[in-house]
């Protein structure tokens, strides 16, 4: 494995010693994964994850303060720590919840393998009894932290089924339905019947339910034996991979019958990263499979970023930002979910949280301003003609409108902007906001696409 040394850590990075001598033996490792570990520097032994010298109690005190779902930059330049209180806020929520899987099931399985070769280092070294904590402790924040993963996996298999139901019933006014299952889901329902009323986007939905909870009851039984401090059984493991590889099979024809770009493809794609997640780590934990990996995790990478190019592209200005905003945001980190790497830190205490890099939890589309002009709608509405007094009102009808550059046209219908921003039907919009659309729409269109495409490219 290959990795470097780094130094550039704040103090709640800093190791603390393990196997005793000074602080200074200890330092930081990043692997090419990009996760982080700790390293004794004069035997060069390494431990898969980061031992914190400040008390836990530091650390929640501090992301307490945070608004909810937000990320800080508690981690100096290498990255960020996501509080992940409501796991419906932030749509980063989505891929930090699969890496979270990852780091569970990894980290259960090092702590039953390596403790006992890391007491046989303490012993070589100087042993000192408060070092690295004792097996219990270690175990208990282990199960800890699979017991967040196991229900945030829960909420990840309920939101996608209803998301899917959702996009299904309000392919006609997608962004309001899509800001609508948010609202509900943040005020909280107990049954998917409550926000969908379609019967077939009801029955495509549970369908869906169906075949990603068989494979969380498997994931469920390993990490129960996970928790306890002993090896998830072999059987469960396969039945694991078993049950992956069916719902991956199943999705795929699936997913072939829809569209590229399509939006009721999103949380069919989300389940299938989902089942390659729990596959993999299975097979982390049978020690078998790694020469898989990496073509699987480039297959679904690739199927994410047709979505996003297609998406971009097809796109009108008012369908990027606001009718499309949900599923573009659950794509990019979706897509960084694939290649992120969490890192573990255990605090003195024994327990453990996992913390993520910076890029998996923040992005801007650079949509903001655009959005903010159709927010606004206060105000009689804009006249049925336009004057394009200024350059820049000729650029934002240019680029709304698709007409040719250097057009010397000297005003255009409101209608003709409504129609080729695909504005819902009713939509009335002041002269005001009409016209901050367009000087803000040139610019932030091609920043979006821009932002999009790099994410992916």
């Amino acid at each position: 494995m290959t990795f470097e040394i780094t130094h550039a850590y704040d103090a709640m990075l800093s190791p603390y010693q393990t196997v005793g001598g000074p602080i200074s033996d200890y330092a930081l490792i990043k692997y090419h994964t990009g996760g982080l570990g700790t390293i004794h520097l004069p035997t060069g032994k390494t431990l898969p994850h980061v031992m914190s010298q400040v008390p836990t109690e530091a650390i929640q005190t501090t992301m307490a303060s945070l608004p909810t779902g937000g990320a800080t930059n508690l981690m100096g330049t290498i990255g960020s720590a996501l509080q992940m209180a409501n796991p419906y806020i932030a749509a980063a929520n989505l891929g930090v919840g699969l890496l979270n899987l990852g780091v569970s099931a990894y980290t259960a399985y090092k702590v039953y393998k390596m403790d006992k070769k890391i007491d046989g280092i303490s012993a070589g070294v100087g042993r000192i009894e408060s070092g690295i904590g004792n097996l219990d402790n270690k175990l208990t924040g282990v199960a800890h932290l699979i017991n967040a993963s196991t229900q945030h996996l829960d909420h990840i298999i309920h939101r996608n089924t209803l998301m899917l139901g959702t996009i299904i019933e309000n392919q006609g006014h997608l962004g309001l339905g899509i800001a609508q299952l948010h609202h509900d889901m943040i005020r909280g329902f107990r049954s998917i019947h409550d926000t969908i009323k379609s019967e077939s986007a009801r029955m495509e939905a549970l369908e869906l339910d169906r075949q990603m909870r068989l494979l969380f009851r498997y994931y469920g039984l390993c990490s129960e034996e996970l928790k306890a401090g002993r090896p998830a059984p072999a059987e469960d493991l396969r039945d694991c991979i078993k049950a992956g590889s069916q719902l991956i099979a199943w999705l795929d024809s699936r997913i072939a019958t829809i569209p590229i770009g399509s939006p009721e493809r999103l949380p069919y794609i989300v389940a299938r990263a989902l089942a390659w997640r729990i596959e993999v780590d299975a097979r982390t934990l049978l020690d078998q499979g790694a020469e898989t990996r990496a073509r699987e995790c480039e297959a679904i990478q690739g199927v994410i970023r047709q979505e996003l190019k297609a998406i971009a592209g097809r796109s009108s200005i008012y369908e990027l930002a606001v009718g499309n905003r949900g599923i573009v945001d659950q794509y990019v980190f979706l897509y960084r979910a694939q290649e992120s790497t969490a890192t573990l830190v255990e605090f003195p205490d024994g327990k453990m949280l996992p913390f993520f890099p910076e890029k998996s939890a923040v992005w801007d589309d650079a949509l903001g301003p655009v959005r903010d002009a159709f927010a606004n709608n206060a105000g009689p509405a804009a006249p049925e003609i336009i004057e394009l007094n200024t350059m820049n009102d000729h650029r934002g009808a240019q680029a709304i409108l698709g007409m040719p550059r250097g057009s010397t046209a000297r005003k255009v219908y409101r209608d003709d902007l409504y129609r080729a921003m695909r504005l819902p039907e009713n939509t009335v919009m002041p002269e005001t906001e009409l016209r901050e659309l367009l000087q803000v729409v040139p610019s932030a269109w091609t920043e979006a696409k821009k932002r999009i495409n790099s994410e992916v490219n």
